[in-house]
């Protein structure tokens, strides 16, 4: 939770109006206005709010922006990828068998092994935020997005609801590739948990989707790497799904 959140969070606590606040802290409305909606505080100006709230101003202080993210699996991929891997390489193995009587079909083996060597190549393993850039980490690589094409960002568990896979990977290791859906429009995905999903738009025709282990978190420290572009908290109805 960044400052500006645990401001709003401690003043509805007591049931305070930011008006009442801004006059207990003896501050201008404007001013707590601006500092909930993610404008950074001076550090006199903290003081004063944190004396009105009577907590120490450290404690409303945004902690150290992680840089490191986990992409821990959801329910629905740690079903589907030993379930899938399995049924290819018991096709691997059929097929295989048969191969040698039948030449044609000596070409599925490797197919079905390569499926499964190529979707974990390209699984997402986790992210970073690294010197002005996202990192999400595969096996053995990286694909980077600069921070500084950054138009907006959020946390979004239902960003993926109403998806169409148009290419790429749907469960196995990951929901990755080319989607869409009626609100994003076409986006990238490099998601493994859809209720953990980050919206990131850069510029107006290019949106990705990641999975960050804390979105909130994730969307703290990319607020901190960009600088106070400001982040909106969708929260629309409706189970997750890609």
């Amino acid at each position: 939770m960044d400052c500006s959140s645990r401001i709003r969070l401690e003043r509805q606590k007591r049931s305070w109006t930011q008006e009442q606040l801004a006059e207990r802290a003896r501050l201008s409305v404007r001013t707590v206005q601006r500092i909930e909606t993610g404008a950074e505080a001076s550090a006199e100006t903290l003081r004063l709010i944190a004396d009105a709230l009577g907590v120490p101003p450290d404690s409303l202080r945004h902690p150290h922006a992680r840089i490191q993210f986990g992409a821990p699996w959801s329910r629905l991929v740690k079903i589907t990828t030993p379930s899938a891997v399995l049924l290819l390489a018991a096709a691997a193995a059929l097929t295989q068998h048969h191969a040698a009587k039948v030449a044609a079909l000596a070409w599925l083996p490797p197919l079905f092994v390569g499926i499964v060597v190529f979707s974990a190549l390209f699984s997402v393993g986790g992210y970073s935020i690294h010197q002005g850039q996202l990192l999400v980490h595969r096996m053995g690589w990286s694909t980077r997005f600069d921070l500084a094409r950054l138009t907006a960002f959020e946390a979004n568990p239902h960003a993926m609801t109403g998806s169409i896979r148009l290419c790429g990977n749907g469960g196995l290791f990951c929901f990755i590739g080319w989607y869409r859906n009626p609100v994003l429009g076409n986006y990238r995905a490099y998601v493994t948990d859809t209720a953990r999903a980050v919206v990131l738009e850069f510029g107006p025709a290019k949106k990705i989707v990641v999975s960050p282990d804390d979105p909130e978190a994730f969307v703290a420290s990319l607020r901190a790497a960009t600088r106070g572009i400001q982040a909106s908290d969708a929260t629309p109805s409706g189970p997750s799904a890609a």
